[in-house]
């Protein structure tokens, strides 16, 4: 079975296939992000992801073996905590932010 169109027929599918293309890719991030209520959070650093140093403004926390040290410019009244701080950068969950449409 064959479909004879005239070239203004077929002009017309093009637009019309062309027009739903547009909008299957302007919404299939909406189709891909709503529903999606999963447990799992999601979080600043992967779960995977090895990380060798946190550099905040002059103090800077880096990996030695399987432990951390801090090396500071500033002076600090008590010691840092440096497992309790990376515990908490590779644990923060955070949620995106969506542009108003």
């Amino acid at each position: 079975m064959r479909i004879k169109l005239s070239r203004m027929g077929w002009n017309n599918v093009l637009i019309f296939a062309s027009m739903f293309m547009i909008l299957l890719f302007n919404y299939s991030h909406r189709m891909m992000t709503q529903g999606h209520e999963s447990g799992e959070t999601n979080t600043l650093v992967g779960a995977n992801t090895i990380i060798q140093s946190i550099d905040f403004n002059g103090i800077k926390i880096e990996r030695l073996g399987a432990t951390w040290r801090s090396v500071s410019t500033i002076e600090l009244t008590k010691p840092l905590n440096t497992d309790l701080i990376v515990e908490t950068w590779t644990q923060q969950p955070f949620v995106a932010l969506q542009s108003p449409l």
